[in-house]
């Protein structure tokens, strides 16, 4: 049976009731929210994770706004404001993380032997 791996993201375009987003595009004096961007880097360590658990780890990315996570988000404690990650019912992480630091969490979470990850 695969680890289940959550990952707790808002939106790239943040959410339709967040007109700040919206209407600014971010400069020097008046930059855009943490959170926005954060969505690419998240999708390129999702792909990173399935080149190299496979089907090991079923991934699921949801939204901390939705009505549907509401539970989790106080089970975990879980704030909109940057990505959570959540492996087999145990935050793991909260931000962004580095490749690298990320792979061996979840080594360390399911107990695998660390094994270098060749860049593509």
């Amino acid at each position: 049976m695969p680890a289940k791996l959550k990952i707790f993201l808002q939106g790239e375009a943040c959410m339709p009731g967040c007109g700040w987003c919206r209407s600014h595009r971010g400069t020097e004096r008046d930059p855009l929210p943490d959170h926005v961007g954060d969505a690419a880097k998240v999708r390129a360590l999702i792909r990173a994770i399935k080149e190299r658990y496979g089907p090991n780890v079923d991934i699921s990315v949801k939204n901390p706004w939705s009505i549907l996570t509401t539970l989790d988000c106080f089970r975990y404690d879980i704030s909109p404001a940057k990505p959570v990650w959540v492996l087999e019912r145990k935050k793991i992480y909260e931000g962004v993380p580095e490749l690298d630091d990320l792979l061996e969490i979840i080594d360390r979470e399911l107990q695998m032997p660390a094994s270098p990850l060749a860049p593509s």
